[in-house]
């Protein structure tokens, strides 16, 4: 089309009437409005007038604008948009003009489709592509690729290799027959961890010429900071060697915290072989333990307050004990875990020897306190007057005694692989060793026994007067002071040396007066700056009246009141508590263990199991040692208390009383003679 571009124009004509008609109402009214206001004298109405009659064309114009200007402004023809429409036509029959839609050399003739343009069958509508036929390739145009040579295949049974030309070809040999890999080699157990800064753990294993076996190592106890930080780690997998694999070696019994298989009788232990030997005369047992081997001592335990049913009580407890030792001679109190709570695997504590259905409750916290707990069960037998030579229980003795000596280091060192509680554990493995000498007069027992009192005055406190958790700290406390303090006076009555046993003595002695409190300063603390408590007060007591400086006076008295004031400590129950008190308050007598024995005894007694697999044991008290601790040491400590009776000849001529009390004398069993002192150590 040539001249004026009229589209413009007939784009304005398609517009709908009533838009016509509205353009033309608003155009009306903004002439008025401007012819009103255009003779006023505002200034703003004018300009008010003039805005809305522009804002109405634009309105009405804008839709049109681009059409002007393209009208006005036509684009190149190279540029312009191309509309094509399409018109059906009839198809042309064959021999026809040229088929094609335009003619060459720009040429607007129509012609016919051509066939291809039309499909010959119609299309479904559900149909989305039209899947057209792969054009055949040329063959020609392949590239032929060169066949591979073809190889022989080998021979099954012996194929000869073909040598290359050597002088003197080696004969054919057979092929080898195929070797298995060697297998993967097995991560670490637990006990098989390197000690601290081992260098291997983090070099790469260097080939060898033969496999080398490595010993397992003990496992690592809580403290250590590698099971600290989490789980054992594994030795680095060696490579693969054509080699077998040499045999792993089964890993020797361990005495830190092994896994431990079940339970098996085992043959008889290093010591047992003694009890057919007889233990000699009663009176070359120290005096501060006849009374332990008294053929009367049931009736002496009565005279001094004991019952049958305390006794009966105490054999209970016996059985039990003896039910739930291991093989190896210890007492399990619980299972060996990770500082995370994680369970050591193959691991076991005690109740390993209940029945199913009738399994003990009460696991010890401190699982690695084995030497601790076993101790604490020896002196139980001890106490009764039960040794390794003689007796129901001479095998059980024996076995215990046997682990205690095997746990011991050349040192003397009685810990085991305790941290927490290691110099508790020590202090009470020594005085059990020293007890089981002076009671069996079994010299193989001495040299261990000496060996343990030597390492227990080597550790004492850097202020030379009490001991603490580990040897060598800086401060100590009363607590473990009176399992020392036991230990020492042990040893001494049974005639052991004790490595400057004056300054131990004095040191002792000092610091009990350090932690002392009450108008008679008869009252104790756990340290200096702690407040006077009944546990720390019985204990402190016990260990002046084995110093020899707990007779009869104001301070003694104050105790003894104290402690009547206050049957438990930390709870309704507690046997650390009752121990140390009912000790004390033997020692002291009168009226006060009278009154105090009549209080604890038939409650005691009340507690024990009395039915079932858990029969002559005592479940865990309610204060936090007792939770801590476990049935075995709650068990230990209750029947220690119940053997007061004989356990310990009284250390003074007489119990002390009041003066007003003096003519009741006669209401009181007999005191006993006075105990001496060896004046020097006895060698056997």
């Amino acid at each position: 089309m040539t001249g004026l571009d009229l589209e413009s124009f007939l784009m304005l004509l398609k517009a709908d009437l009533g838009a016509w008609a509205l353009g033309a109402l608003a155009l009306m009214a903004t002439a008025i409005l401007v012819w009103v206001s255009w003779g006023s004298r505002n200034a703003i109405r004018k300009c008010l007038a003039l805005s809305i009659a522009a804002h109405a064309v634009l309105l009405l114009g804008g839709g049109s604008v681009p059409s002007v200007l393209r009208a006005l402004h036509p684009q190149r023809e190279e540029e312009a948009e191309r509309h094509v429409r399409v018109s059906p036509v009839a198809e042309s029959a064959p021999g026809d003009a040229d088929p094609r839609p335009f003619a060459p050399g720009g040429d607007a003739r129509r012609a016919g489709p051509a066939p291809i343009d039309r499909l010959d069958q119609p299309v479904a509508l559900a149909a989305r592509r039209l899947d057209a036929p792969r054009p055949e390739a040329d063959p020609s145009a392949i590239p032929v690729m060169p066949e591979p040579p073809k190889l022989e295949a080998p021979a099954l049974v012996a194929a000869t290799a073909v040598a290359p030309e050597l002088p003197e070809p080696p004969p054919p040999e057979p092929a080898p027959t195929p070797v298995d890999p060697a297998p993967e080699p097995l991560a670490a157990p637990p006990e098989a961890i390197a000690a601290a800064g081992d260098a291997t753990l983090e070099a790469p294993e260097a080939p060898a010429p033969a496999p080398e076996v490595e010993a397992p190592q003990r496992n690592v106890p809580l403290g250590d900071a590698r099971l600290r930080s989490g789980r054992p780690r594994p030795r680095p997998e060696a490579s693969p060697r054509v080699e077998p694999a040499a045999p792993r070696p089964e890993p020797p019994a361990l005495a830190l915290a092994p896994p431990r298989p079940a339970p098996v009788e085992p043959a008889a232990p290093a010591l047992a072989d003694l009890s057919s030997t007889p233990r000699g005369p009663i009176t070359e047992v120290p005096k501060i333990y006849r009374s332990r081997l008294d053929a009367d001592r049931s009736a002496r335990a009565e005279r001094s307050g004991a019952s049958r049913a305390s006794e009966l009580a105490v054999e209970r407890a016996l059985d039990w004990l003896a039910r739930h030792q291991d093989a190896d001679g210890r007492w399990d109190g619980g299972t060996a875990r990770y500082a995370d709570g994680e369970v050591v695997e193959g691991d076991d504590d005690y109740t390993v020897h209940c029945p199913e259905g009738q399994v003990c409750f009460g696991e010890c916290a401190y699982w690695e306190a084995d030497t601790g707990l076993t101790a604490l069960a020896l002196l139980t037998y001890l106490g009764a007057g039960h040794t390794h030579k003689e007796g129901r229980y001479a095998k059980v003795i024996a076995r215990g005694l046997t682990f205690l000596i095997r746990q011991q280091k050349p040192d003397g060192d009685l810990r085991g692989v305790s941290k927490t509680v290691g110099m508790y554990c020590h202090a009470i493995a020594t005085l059990a060793l020293c007890e089981g000498y002076a009671l069996s007069l079994d010299e193989r027992l001495r040299g261990p026994a000496e060996r343990a009192v030597g390492f227990l005055a080597r550790s004492r406190a850097r202020d030379g007067q009490s001991w603490r958790y580990a040897p060598g700290a800086t401060v100590g406390d009363t607590s473990i002071l009176g399992w020392v303090v036991m230990a020492l006076k042990s040893a001494r009555e049974s005639g052991l040396p004790i490595p400057d046993q004056a300054s131990l003595e004095r040191g002792a002695a000092t610091w009990l007066d350090r932690v002392s409190d009450g108008d008679s300063r008869g009252l104790a603390k756990y340290q200096p700056a702690d407040k006077v408590t009944p546990t720390m007060t019985a204990e402190a007591w016990a260990c002046r009246q084995f110093l020899g400086l707990g007779g009869p006076g104001p301070a003694s008295a104050e105790a003894a009141a104290y402690l009547l004031d206050h049957e438990s400590d930390k709870g309704s129950t507690n046997v650390y508590y009752w121990y140390y008190a009912t000790l004390a308050m033997y020692q002291h007598g009168g009226r006060p263990w009278a009154e105090w024995n009549g209080r604890l005894r038939d409650r005691l007694v009340s507690l024990q199991r009395t039915s079932g697999h858990m029969t002559g044991s005592w479940d865990p008290d309610d204060s936090v040692y007792g939770s801590r601790g476990g049935r075995i040491y709650c068990t230990t400590f209750a029947a220690l208390t119940l053997e007061v009776y004989y356990r310990y000849l009284r250390l003074y001529d007489r119990p002390s009383l009041p003066e007003h009390l003096a003519e009741d004398d006669d209401e009181l069993p007999d005191p006993a003679p006075p105990l001496e002192a060896p004046a020097e150590p006895r060698r056997r």
